[in-house]
């Protein structure tokens, strides 16, 4: 008699555990629907909003900072295609790509007298002068989306921050590590390292320290100043 009830209990005790899981999943399966529907909600007012207040965002730089933050916290990428609803809608889009052409225009030209790294500010002053008077300025941060964007097909296009202070890298060769510890170290002293310097910071070996800058300097990032004792290797786009 004892054994039949222990069995009952299992039993009992084993269909009260399938009923729990079931009503856990079936509660599972409906917060996913109610999340669904509210990220559904949110993104026919956000095309509401975007419908309503288009000229704002094609026109204002913070403006448009702001409305892609909100489009990012609910999975929307407005820069997505230009065959999207909202390329249609805004052509932002084309915009990136239109500014993204204007920031590889500024970098080439300048290459030669910066090694291809200089700050967003500068490069968000050329994009603008290259843009003419006519059309809206662009601000830093489209600037930085349009790098993002370059940066996605491999160009080596890409945004480093030093210090708290950004900078657009435009060289074909990928940065190391140690090329960016380099970087760093030479923003901190007004734009140039000397060998021991960057040995005596990072506890480097001379073969580590020797190769990491002579390869900066192969690369133009780099100069070297030989009437300095000892010799300077300057940065110039971070003078």
């Amino acid at each position: 008699m004892t054994r039949r009830r222990g069995v009952a209990a299992l039993k009992e005790r084993q269909q009260r555990k399938e009923k729990a899981s079931a009503l856990g999943q079936k509660t599972k399966e409906e917060t996913v629907k109610e999340m669904a529907k509210q990220i559904d909600l949110f993104k026919t007012s956000l095309e509401g909003f975007a419908t309503k207040y288009r000229r704002d965002i094609k026109k204002n730089a913070d403006f448009r900072a702001d409305f892609q933050i909100m489009c990012t916290k609910i999975g929307v990428d407005p820069l997505a295609s230009n065959n999207s609803f909202w390329g249609k809608l805004l052509g932002v889009g084309n915009f990136y790509f239109k500014v993204g052409v204007q920031v590889v225009e500024a970098c080439i030209l300048t290459r030669g007298s910066n090694g291809g790294i200089i700050s967003i500010e500068d490069l968000t002053a050329l994009v603008n002068k290259r843009r003419g008077g006519q059309v809206q300025l662009v601000s830093s941060a489209d600037v930085e989306e349009s790098v993002k964007r370059l940066n996605a097909l491999e160009s080596g296009y890409k945004v480093l921050n030093l210090n708290n202070r950004k900078v657009v890298v435009s060289v074909p060769q990928e940065l190391n590590a140690d090329h960016q510890y380099i970087l760093n170290l030479a923003e901190e002293n007004k734009g140039f390292v000397t060998m021991d310097g960057v040995k005596s910071k990072f506890s480097w070996t001379d073969a580590r320290t020797e190769a990491a800058v002579h390869q900066l300097l192969s690369r133009g990032i780099a100069w070297v100043d030989t009437q300095a004792q000892p010799e300077e290797y300057w940065l110039p786009g971070l003078f």
